[in-house]
């Protein structure tokens, strides 16, 4: 009888050939799980990288502006509308509608904050230089006045995609 029981049960190691795949069937799919992790990890922080990118254009602009009171200083650096351009163009593929509308209706304004200073710099007010200057000072007065929120708008409309979360 005992000779029975003894052919009639099985060895361990019958048991670890029929638990034995299913173990190493679960540890693939942790390792490709974890694998599709860092893949969508990876493709987010490219996304982030670019849109990051566009923000910055944007914010250099906006910074440019708010720093000289114009679209062009003094000191000759100027607001590159081509770069601008390129960020509305890219936007249109990184982010929604929202941030595409936002970036050419900011670059329409500084071509015509640039047209209204290209106008200016060709035409002589008659007067006395101080005239000028009053005028020159109202007229940057008036485009801080204008772009002062421009920075917190770009923020809170680029916030929403420049997020790295999970």
């Amino acid at each position: 009888m005992e000779k029975e029981v003894l052919e009639t049960s099985l060895h361990w190691t019958e048991y670890f050939k029929a638990i034995g795949p299913t173990i190493i069937a679960l540890f693939v799919a942790y390792i490709a799980y974890q694998q599709w992790r860092v893949s969508k990890d990876t493709f987010r922080e490219k996304m982030f990288d670019r849109r990051m990118t566009v923000f910055e254009k944007v914010s250099d602009a906006i910074a440019l502006v708010i720093r000289d009171g114009g679209a062009s200083a003094p000191d000759g650096k100027q607001v590159h509308f081509s770069e601008l351009g390129t960020a509305w163009h890219t936007s249109k593929f990184l982010f929604g509608k929202e941030v595409s509308d936002y970036i050419w209706d900011f670059r329409d304004r500084l071509i015509k904050v640039r047209y209204h200073e290209e106008t200016m710099a060709h035409t002589r007010i008659e007067g006395p230089q101080e005239e000028y200057q009053s005028h020159v000072s109202q007229k940057h007065a008036l485009l801080n006045e204008i772009f002062k929120h421009e920075q917190d708008k770009a923020y809170a409309i680029f916030s929403q995609y420049l997020a790295f979360k999970r």
